[in-house]
Parts: C-alpha cells; structure tokens; sequence
C-alpha cells in the first residue's frame, strides 16, 4: 500500500527526525541536490562563468617587439606596409621614406590597451552586419614579428563616436570598443613624415636663385645678383664691366631675409611621389631652382617644377580630372637632388620662396627711384609738349566778339 503525504506527516511526529531522514523520498532529494552542486562546481570551476574575462587584453603582444605592421582594406589588393628600421618606422610602398613615428607609436599603444568586453554577438550572420567577417571587413590589421604575425585585428563599421565594432582572428565574438584611432588608413601618404624638408634655421647660411643670392656673414645678410648676370639697377642688363656678379645696391629687406629664412626652415609638403620621377617632370627646365648653402659646408639643392604637366600620368579621363585639380591648386613638384624622392608641395607650403625677386628684398635703391623719377618728369614734359596754347580767357572771348561783328558799310564824308 502507498503512503500518502499525511501518512508521512503522521509517521514524523510519531517517530521523530532522525527515522525521517532514513526515508527513501528525503534520501533521494538529498542525493539529486548533492548531484547538482557536483555539475556546479565542475562547470563553475572558480565560480567565474566562461564570458566573464572582460578585464583582459583584446589582443596580446609586446609592441616593442613589432617589426612590421599591415593595414588592408576589402577593396586593397596590396596592403600598406610599415616596417621597423634602427631609424624609426618606413613606409615599404614609399621606397622606405620615414613614417610618422609619433602616429604609429600612438596605433600599438592605443592596441595594447584594448581590453576585451563582452561580446554583442557572436554568430556569422552578426559578424557579416558589422562588417568583421573573414572576408568582409572595413580594414583588418596585422601585427608581426619580422618572422610571424603576433596579433591580428579585423575592424568593421563604428556605431558611434570614437567606437568600433572589432574582433581578433580566430574569435567568433564581435566587440564594440573604443577605438581612438580616428583614420586608420591604408594609404600611404596618410603616415608619411612631413619634416624631411625642414632645416635648422641657424644653420643657413647662403640662398640662392638664378635672379639672386643671399650670403651671410657675421649674422648679416648682403644680397647679389645671381648667375644671370649682375643687374644692379633692375633694367635687366649686366652692370659690371667684367660681367661678373656684383652686390645689389640698396639696404637688404631683413624682414623679407626672416621670411624666406622661416618658409625654408619649416618647408613641409602634402604628398611623397615615390623615387620615380612623375610624367613630365624635367629637371632641366624647372620654374625655380634654389641653392642652400649650410654651416659645415653641407647644401642642399631644390628643383622645383609646376605639377600640371607632372600630374598627367594616365590618359583616362580620372588622370584628367586630376590634373585639373592640380592645376586648380597650383600644386609644385620639388626634387632634392640629396634624396631619392620627389614631393609634391602646394603654393601655400613654398610661399614666398616662389615669387620673389631682388626688387623684393631691397628697402630702397637709388638708381632706380633716380631713374623713376626721371622717367615721370619725361613723361610730364612730354604730356605739356603735345597739349595746344591757349590764350587768355579775356583775350579769347574779345577774339570772339570782333569775329561776329558785321563789316562797315557807312561811307566816309566826302570833303
């Protein structure tokens, strides 16, 4: 006969705990609660469940040990290469022209410190919306030893500001991070260098161009002519006897001098054009050519040329519509003939460096302020010379009145 719970009941008061807990029913509960503490402990192991490791490094590596850095795009078929020198960071794709160091030290601290939070999806679906998929990405970044890659990276859309959906290779989660890498491009010249061109400004010691040149000496600056010849009053002919270059006379502009000297110093350029010289670009005939001399004997020689023609590499209608655009931009080419590159500069990175002539760093010249009043004076006499007499207002209006009189017509007396 089966027992019911008020027998139960019945039999507890009767005969007490301990007989109770000797039940085939308590026995059983107690053995499925022992049971499911031992899956507990097991599948718990030190109580942390298995997503909770949010307090971890998104990507492990050392980045003093990072040798080379890719950066690709979906679209990319060759991805930008960063390489480490003795030197500092290059640019492979640039014939190793120096990298922003500062901006790729701030990329792999900015890796370093990712710490992995909980994942929003972890699905292959998810992984294709939020562009972090194998082969569906906006850019996926690889880090490497010089030998292997140590970490790599695959970044897809931001779903806000300074945030990014990420997921390491080999991870099935996807994970929105902050991310304070705003342009993580894959374009070269979007890491390039920019003070390549730049000089010590105490260093300078001599400008020249073919129309003039600027010689210092116990820190003061004396102006020539340059090698087309010594033209000391600006009328385009050599003034020496001997035809050889002479100093300009008037007193040197020092603030036009400080100028140049500045443009000089902190020359930069917007973009490196490679080792190769762009279509069209002669360095024969260039627009301007400038001579620095430097303390120590070092120079540095400057060919620079419009970009126009430079920019003309294609014939498809995109090369054309660049070339417009330089042209619109009034873009230069300049070659330093002591490095392999050729840099592409805008008329607001050469400044004054462009345009000026002797006549611009003087403050005064006699022979031709003497020559330009003469000139005016020879203009005034000549402008009186061509005028016609006129005579006095009295004597033009008595002129007029005899002239309208009719003649005489009364006879004389006869005696």
């Amino acid at each position: 006969m089966t027992k019911t719970p008020l027998d139960v009941s019945q039999q507890l008061r009767g005969s007490g705990w301990s007989s109770a807990l000797r039940m085939p029913l308590v026995m059983g509960l107690a053995g499925l609660l022992a049971l499911q503490l031992l899956l507990a402990a097991v599948s718990g192991g030190s109580g942390r469940l298995t997503p909770a490791a949010t307090d971890t490094p998104l990507v492990t590596f050392d980045a003093t040990q990072a040798k080379r850095i890719e950066i690709s795009t979906e679209a990319d078929t060759t991805p930008l290469v960063l390489s480490r020198t003795d030197s500092g960071w290059v640019l492979q794709t640039l014939g190793d022209f120096p990298a922003a160091t500062t901006r790729v030290e701030s990329l792999l601290d900015t890796l370093a410190a990712l710490r992995r939070p909980l994942p929003i999806a972890t699905s292959a679906a998810a992984r294709e919306r939020f562009k972090v998929a194998d082969d569906a990405f906006a850019e996926r970044l690889v880090l490497s030893d010089g030998q292997k890659p140590v970490a790599t990276l695959i970044l897809g859309d931001s779903p806000g500001f300074r945030r990014r959906y990420l997921r390491p290779a080999g991870d099935e989660g996807v994970y929105d991070v902050r991310f304070e890498v705003f342009n993580l491009s894959a374009q070269p010249n979007d890491w390039i260098a920019h003070d390549q061109l730049q000089l010590e400004r105490d260093q300078i010691q001599r400008i020249a161009t073919a129309d003039w040149t600027l010689v210092k000496a116990d820190d003061t600056w004396s102006l020539s002519a340059g090698e087309n010849g010594s033209d000391r009053d600006g009328d385009g002919d050599n003034d020496s006897k001997d035809g050889s270059l002479g100093t300009v006379a008037g007193q040197v502009d020092t603030a036009k001098v400080d100028e140049l000297l500045s443009n000089l110093a902190n020359l930069s350029y917007r973009e490196v054009l490679g080792t190769t010289a762009p279509a069209g670009f002669d360095p024969e005939s260039p627009r301007l050519v400038l001579d620095i001399g430097l303390a120590g004997g070092d120079s540095q020689r400057y060919l620079i040329a419009d970009a126009a023609d430079a920019a003309k590499t294609e014939t498809t209608a995109e090369a054309e519509t660049e070339a417009t655009v330089a042209i619109a931009n009034q873009d230069f080419v300049l070659k330093s003939e002591q490095q392999p590159y050729y840099f592409l500069l805008s008329e607001f990175d050469l400044g004054s460096l462009l345009d000026t002539n002797r006549a611009d760093l003087i403050t005064s010249h006699p022979d031709s302020v003497s020559k330009a009043a003469a000139a005016q004076a020879a203009t005034e006499s000549a402008t009186e010379d061509r005028a016609p007499a006129l005579k006095p207002v009295s004597d033009q209006a008595d002129s007029d009145t005899t002239a309208e009189l009719p003649p005489s017509t009364s006879a004389e007396p006869q005696d």
